[in-house]
């Protein structure tokens, strides 16, 4: 109830943060106007992994001018805690931004990639690029698309993955497992698997779902063997067709890395963005100067 996003259900939250999310409203007469799910754990208001905005809820029958909307916002950030940082973003319905600099948060926009109409799959292919629609047709020749509920297979191969990228990110197993049984159970989810005619998989991608948005949430390779078939582009245009069973729009949840941001474009997907908020005390922002220079002089990748 109150909530226009999958990421402030309250059975996601208590899935990804068990006992680390709390409810912000702002209520007048009785009537619920505002309402916003934040996690809070260490003094620190973050998002985290497999959760990529916490969208503020507005009742529209109520909040109908930006006059209105500033004054909510304004009463959810005096109901903030004190932390010693903030850094979440929105969702791309949450605009306006400004109530947030005028409390002194950082704003910075975050690019993604959707498709916003997904009514006639036909036109929806259409747009994607010849490459695209080649790739495609030529993998369905090489694999069989299956769902599974395999999520430690997914899990195992986004680790293994990130270890060939020589990147440090680690894989919450613990969450991506209660994740996936929440979202399953509720419908909310499809796990898909491209295996050859030897039973390889070649790749896994995990979708999430609501009646507005269906997101490309977790997605992993096996390197040679997808080189060759192309796989990965095939499960996400099988993402596509099951997201034009569920939602309106397709979200990439997108990246501002260049290469990744040209492949989601050649489907057809628009440029979308949202807005990160963050406020961090005199540690916390030495440490965000700091740390990419560290990383940087340790020679880490991105």
């Amino acid at each position: 109830m109150y909530t226009n996003s999958l990421f402030q259900e309250s059975w996601w939250l208590d899935a990804i943060a068990p006992g680390q999310w709390i409810e912000l409203k702002v209520e007048e007469n009785g009537i619920v106007l505002a309402r916003w799910a934040i996690i809070y754990a260490n003094k620190k208001i973050a998002l985290p992994r497999y959760t990529p905005s916490a969208a503020i809820w507005l009742n529209k029958d109520y909040i109908q001018t930006t006059a209105d909307e500033e004054k909510v916002y304004l009463k959810l950030i005096e109901q903030l805690p004190k932390t010693s940082s903030i850094e979440i973003c929105l969702s791309p319905e949450n605009h306006f931004y400004l109530p947030f600099l005028w409390n002194d948060f950082d704003v910075t926009p975050v690019a993604t990639y959707i498709i916003d109409d997904l009514s006639d799959l036909d036109a929806v292919f259409h747009r994607m690029s010849k490459s695209i629609q080649r790739d495609i047709k030529q993998a369905s020749k090489k694999v069989e698309v299956k769902i599974t509920n395999d999520i430690l297979k997914l899990i195992k191969m986004t680790s293994d993955t990130y270890a060939r990228q020589g990147r440090s990110y680690i894989v919450n197993e613990d969450n991506l497992k209660r994740l996936y049984a929440a979202a399953y159970e509720r419908g909310a989810c499809t796990l898909l698997e491209a295996v050859d005619s030897e039973g390889h998989t070649h790749s896994m991608t995990l979708f999430v779902y609501d009646s507005n948005r269906c997101y490309y949430l977790v997605g992993a390779s096996d390197p040679v063997l997808n080189a060759k078939s192309c796989a990965n582009t095939l499960l996400i245009w099988e993402g596509i067709k099951i997201a034009s069973q569920h939602s309106k729009i397709f979200d990439f949840e997108g990246s501002s890395i260049h290469g990744i941001g040209t492949f989601f474009r050649r489907f057809g997907a628009k440029f979308s963005f949202s807005f990160r908020i963050s406020k961090h005390n005199l540690k916390g922002n030495l440490y965000k100067v700091i740390k990419p220079r560290v990383k940087k002089i340790l020679g880490h990748k991105k």
